[in-house]
């Protein structure tokens, strides 16, 4: 998805993306090991169980901003949760992921 389409260009789509990305990048919905959490209960300070799905598309959001704004945490946000489904939730003898 194109956000050029959603958000047309200038400094107020500048700031919407950085805000977003703040979000991403420090809300605690990536985990540490890579994997992202479908959302986060505010009312009990920790998240619901890591999604394969929505880790992708976290993938594809972060990779998306940063070929806009380029901003090298998004990759390296990216890159961990790339490494999440491969090597984590990747199962090989079944060839699934969950």
């Amino acid at each position: 998805m194109q956000l050029t389409n959603v958000i047309p260009a200038g400094p107020f789509s500048t700031a919407i993306l950085d805000r977003g990305i703040q979000w991403l990048l420090h809300s605690g919905i990536q985990e540490p090991q890579g994997g992202v959490a479908r959302y986060h209960c505010t009312d009990r300070c920790e998240n619901a169980r890591v999604s394969t799905e929505i880790t992708g598309y976290f993938i594809s959001s972060a990779l998306d901003l940063h070929s806009r704004l380029g901003n090298a945490r998004l990759l390296e946000a990216a890159r961990r949760a790339g490494a999440f489904l491969v090597e984590q939730a990747w199962n090989a003898e079944l060839s699934v992921m969950p």
